[in-house]
């Protein structure tokens, strides 16, 4: 957030509210974390997708990369719980950032 407190700054001195900036913070943390965790899940299907005919072949166990378990179903609503709860923070030091101290340089 130190590196940020500039943007911030000229947000808040555009007019942004305290609690527009606050919001901000937590929803780029909760869009992180969506990309992140559907990438995620995208990408391990395609690599058990692109894996299932070895270990096929190797093994006899049959992988298929279209079936889902309904632990996978969890994995986005925790990354979003987590994502808030860790994204709090940075919104809260967002949220007291001072203006003129963030636009003057004595924030960084």
């Amino acid at each position: 957030m130190s590196e940020r407190s500039h943007d911030i700054g000229v947000m808040r001195a555009l007019g942004a509210s305290r609690q527009a900036v606050m919001a901000i913070i937590l929803v780029e943390s909760i869009l992180l974390a969506l990309c992140g965790g559907v990438a995620g899940l995208l990408l391990g299907h395609l690599v058990l997708g692109m894996a299932g005919p070895y270990v096929e072949s190797h093994s006899g166990i049959t992988l298929k990369f279209w079936e889902f378990s309904w632990q996978e179903g969890l994995l986005i609503p925790a990354l979003v719980l987590f994502a808030t709860l860790v994204g709090f923070l940075p919104a809260l030091t967002a949220y007291r950032t001072d203006v003129g101290r963030a636009l003057g340089g004595g924030g960084r």
